[in-house]
Order: structure tokens, then sequence, then C-alpha cells
């Protein structure tokens, strides 16, 4: 073959690999096309699937971005969070008379017009009649007996002045009424009829509370003192009216003296809940239980001319603090 023909030949044996070759690449199948996916090679896969794009983080201008859910309105009734927090602190404030109702760093003093107690006062009462006569005479023992007599009384207290870390100072007054019963008496024996000595004590004192302890910590105990002037009006009457013999009428007035030393027990301080709802609604800032030593020194001042009807007892009851 010449060297003419043989580069002929070349050239389109090229021409016809040229346009044979890409006809057979879009006609080739796949390999793995219908074979499983056990068969199906991971890493073709991982080339055939799309791979899904990230979303755009939001911005904090971008007003398209979804806002967080909001937490729903409770239902009327149902207990809120406020409501869950009172109620703990309730409870912890209600736990022990020991822990306090205020626990400031200091108390400051002053003037407080609307401080107000209130008490009502009970007890026995035997005046001291027969001790002008020394032991000579017993008129009183002999018409009316040994045994005490029942004493009711009423005083309120005005306490403005507050002395820090101390107590309360003011002034008070009160009135009482002891009434004994007997039959008269004559140089025979008795008379038949009834006789009675009616004794109406007011006083006027200056008082001071310990009531510091309370305020500052809780503490239930308040002593207190009292001092003033007592006054005893009386009067002896028969069936016929106020006693006279002569010239002498059966009643008359009695100065003296007037003191008390006692305790008073704070209620509310065992039962803080009941005490925080009667402040609200009534303004009785604390209810107590007391007892008190009395003496009421109702001589005249040592006068002999005079009727003794003071006397020297226990008594007790209950007051009302505003």
């Amino acid at each position: 073959m010449s060297l003419r023909t043989t580069a002929v030949f070349s050239l389109a044996t090229s021409a016809l690999v040229s346009l044979v070759t890409p006809a057979l690449a879009q006609d080739s199948p796949d390999p793995y096309d219908g074979a499983t996916e056990v068969g199906r090679p991971a890493d073709v896969e991982a080339r055939r699937a799309p791979v899904p794009a990230e979303p755009a983080a939001p911005t904090p201008l971008d007003s398209s971005a979804p806002s967080p859910p909001s937490e729903p309105a409770p239902a009327p009734g149902e207990p809120t969070d406020l409501d869950e927090s009172l109620g703990q602190y309730l409870r912890l404030y209600d736990s022990t008379w020991r822990q306090a109702q205020t626990r400031p760093s200091g108390e400051a003093g002053g003037f407080d017009g609307r401080h107000v107690l209130a008490e009502l006062r009970f007890g026995a009462y035997s005046p001291r009649v027969d001790d002008e006569f020394g032991g000579a005479a017993t008129p009183y023992a002999d018409y009316f007996g040994t045994s005490p007599k029942f004493y009711f009384g009423v005083e309120v207290d005005w306490l403005p002045i507050r002395i820090p870390y101390v107590g309360s100072l003011g002034i008070g007054a009160g009135w009482a009424t002891i009434s004994a019963t007997g039959k008269a008496k004559t140089t025979t024996g008795d008379a038949g009829s009834d006789t009675s000595l009616s004794i109406r004590p007011i006083h006027a004192v200056g008082v001071l509370r310990a009531d510091g302890m309370l305020r500052q910590f809780g503490f239930p105990l308040v002593p207190y003192v009292k001092g003033g002037l007592g006054l005893g009006m009386w009067q002896a009457s028969g069936p016929s009216g106020t006693s006279q013999a002569g010239s002498t009428v059966g009643e008359g007035t009695t100065l003296g003296l007037h003191f008390a030393l006692g305790g008073a027990l704070s209620l509310g301080t065992f039962d803080r809940r009941t005490a925080m709802a009667m402040r609200a609604q009534t303004g009785i800032q604390h209810a107590y239980i007391w007892g008190e030593w009395l003496l009421a020194k109702l001589d005249g001042f040592g006068a002999n001319d005079v009727m003794n009807v003071g006397t020297s007892t226990g008594i007790g009851g209950v007051a009302l603090e505003y």
C-alpha cells in the first residue's frame, strides 16, 4: 500500500470514531438502573441525592420572623403566680409566733393619737371597811359576810406616746361596780329586811405598756404598770332607800390611790391569719387576755372620818387594742 493510500485510510477512521462516540455516550444505559438498594453503592446514591438548602436565620429586624408563642391568660378563678407567691408568704408569716410581725432595722418613737386600748374587767372584791376599827368591830362582816364580792368594770387607755424599743405611754380612766347584800341588824337580831352596800370605784391613771417586744419580734407577753388617783363612791341602802341614822346619811365618797401591775397575752400571735383579717376589717390591732394585781387604796389618804372602801386583789379580763 502506498503512503498516500495509508494517510487517506487513517483520516477516514478518525472521522468515523468521532461520529460514533457521542451517540454511544447518549444511548448507553446506567449500569445501576434497576438495581436494588442493596446493590446500589452508597457513594453513588449520595452523589445523585439533592442537597437541601439551609434556611436563612432571621435577623432581629426581620418582621417576617415568627414570634414565640404567648402564654395563655389564666381562666377566671384559676390561681396565678402572684397568688401562689402570696400564699407562700402567708404560710411563712403564719408559721410561728416567734417570727416577727415586722423586722425593721430600727424603731422610731413618736406620737400616735389613734392608739387606744379598751378593757373589760372582772374579779373578786373585798372592801376594807372593817380595817378602820382595828379589830374592835366588824360591821361589814356582820352584815355582808367575809366572802369576796363580784367586781365588774371597764377601762379605756389612750397611749399616744411610743418609746422606741420599750413600749407605749399614756393615760387611762376606769369605772367599776361592786354590790354586797345582807340582812339588817337590830339589838335583838336580824330585822328581816334586806340591806345593801354598793361601791362604784373610778380611777384615773398613767399607763406604761412594755409592748416593744410585741411590735418588734412578735413576743406575745406585754407587761404593764398603772398608777394614779382613785375615788370610791358608796351607798348603803335599805327597803326605804338610802340608809340614815340620825343626821348621818349612808352615802359618801372616799379618795385615794390606785395602782396595778399586770401582764397581757396577745392572742393574735397564735393565729396570725385571723388577726390580719380582724385588723383589715375592724381596725383592731391586737386582742388580749390579761391579769393584774390591783391595789385600790381608797382610805381618804389615811383620814379617820371616811369609810375605807378600797381593796387589794387580783383581777383579769379581755382587752382590744386599736
